[in-house]
């Protein structure tokens, strides 16, 4: 089968739009409230506004940090349907690649979108099996300019979750790492 060229351009694009919101984006300019959060200490839930968000009971590399991690959103992007947050061990970063440690999102996704990203995941990216047989769906870091977060995707009814963390000890135990989050999350929700 040939596979289509446009693909992989789509599928970036997607992707950025779903998981790479105004708390990534690292714009001088722009006018996001971010919400500096209490000290990390392995909670489950975050409080922004009237919402608890739902966070995964196990942070990717957490222990390899000597100093504090601060869990950092946006006002902007809080709410029951979609939120991002990202651990950095600086209070005033604001998604640049330098200072994120770690990230997760939830976005709500409608079923004409969801089946054409996950065939597109299906075809490009590592497929791993999570808690309940749901299927996740592995991106390995990148390095260019600079090295890129691995990420890890997967789908529940009509949410996309993805989580990412910087590659600190090679790509099978990032992977690992990745994917014992994503269980630490789906099995409590």
């Amino acid at each position: 089968m040939k596979k289509n060229k446009c693909v992989p351009l789509i599928l970036l694009i997607i992707t950025l739009s779903l998981c790479g919101g105004a708390v990534f984006s690292g714009e001088k300019n722009h006018k996001t409230k971010l919400k500096y959060l209490n000290t990390y200490s392995k909670q489950t839930t975050l409080a922004c506004d009237d919402y608890s968000l739902s966070i995964p009971s196990y942070l990717p590399f957490y222990n390899d940090y000597d100093e504090s991690l601060y869990a950092i959103l946006s006002s902007d992007l809080c709410n029951s349907n979609k939120y991002e947050i990202i651990w950095s061990a600086f209070k005033d970063c604001n998604g640049q690649h330098y200072c994120v440690s770690s990230f997760f999102s939830k976005n709500s996704v409608t079923n004409n979108l969801r089946d054409p990203i996950e065939r597109s995941f299906e075809e490009l990216y590592e497929t791993v099996t999570l808690t309940n047989n749901i299927k996740g769906y592995y991106l390995p870091s990148q390095c260019f300019a600079y090295c890129t977060h691995a990420k890890l995707f997967w789908f529940s009814r009509s949410i996309i979750y993805s989580i990412g963390t910087v590659e600190l000890k090679g790509k099978n135990a990032t992977r690992s790492e990745l994917v014992k989050a994503a269980k630490s999350f789906i099995e409590k929700e």
